[in-house]
């Protein structure tokens, strides 16, 4: 579980990158529990600091809830 999580945030890393953010959904589903729990172990792991402001839950929306958390994440000042 968070598998594929864990290897986005080790390439990030990899790549110099150390303010990661997070979307999920708002909908509480195992899969999505899953997910997040990948990412703040893989943050974890990495050294990484945890902002949990970074952290986006949205509805699940087919056509606009990735868009409009990924907007909230970029409207963020940093």
């Amino acid at each position: 579980e968070g598998t594929g999580i864990y290897q986005a945030v080790a390439y990030l890393r990899s790549l110099g990158h150390q303010q990661i953010g997070f979307i999920s959904s708002s909908t509480p589903l195992t899969t999505y529990r899953h997910k997040e729990q990948g990412f703040y172990r893989a943050m974890q792991i990495a050294s990484l600091a945890l902002n949990e402001s970074w952290i986006i839950r949205e509805e699940q929306e087919y056509e606009a809830g990735g868009f409009s958390a990924m907007q909230k994440l970029m409207d963020m000042p940093k």
